[in-house]
């Protein structure tokens, strides 16, 4: 068996521009006067990640969490999921974390989010639109689209 050969890298730092670098945010998206409610639907997911991505010790999500301030939390959604409780890992993900995730409340609310990744770089948006009152999720990525203008 002969060794892989793979490129080497420049001894000199290239000067390749980062204008294509994309920096992307989002979440789970729902507009209206009750749609902070639609962010629960992201507990399961960010406790899967969290509790159940990678073993103790290599999970990515469960480091992140840590790092922002939620280590404790980490370990407990880590323990439930581990041990097969998942609804109480989905219980255990903190109420800040799923409002930090997600796109979900008022018009004024959503604008203001959105305003608040385009000023911290984003230039790509990643959703899964939750429509609220019959509403399709063309119709709630349509005004996403409008309010980011």
């Amino acid at each position: 068996m002969t060794a892989q050969k793979y490129p080497r890298l420049p001894k000199e730092p290239t000067k390749r521009s980062l204008s294509t670098l994309q920096i992307s945010a989002g979440g789970l998206p729902a507009i209206g006067p009750d749609a902070a409610r639609a962010r629960e639907l992201a507990r399961g997911q960010l406790a899967l990640f969290i509790g159940g991505m990678g073993a103790p010790g290599h999970n990515y999500y469960y480091d992140l969490i840590s790092r922002y301030g939620y280590a404790k939390e980490a370990e407990a959604i880590q323990r439930l999921f581990l041990a097969g409780d998942k609804a109480g890992a989905a219980a255990a993900v903190p109420a800040a974390r799923l409002e930090a995730t997600t796109l979900c409340g008022t018009e004024s609310y959503v604008r203001d989010r959105l305003d608040a990744y385009r000023e911290a770089g984003v230039s790509h948006l990643q959703v899964v639109p939750v429509p609220q009152n019959g509403e399709s999720e063309t119709a709630v990525v349509a005004r996403l689209k409008n309010f980011i203008g």
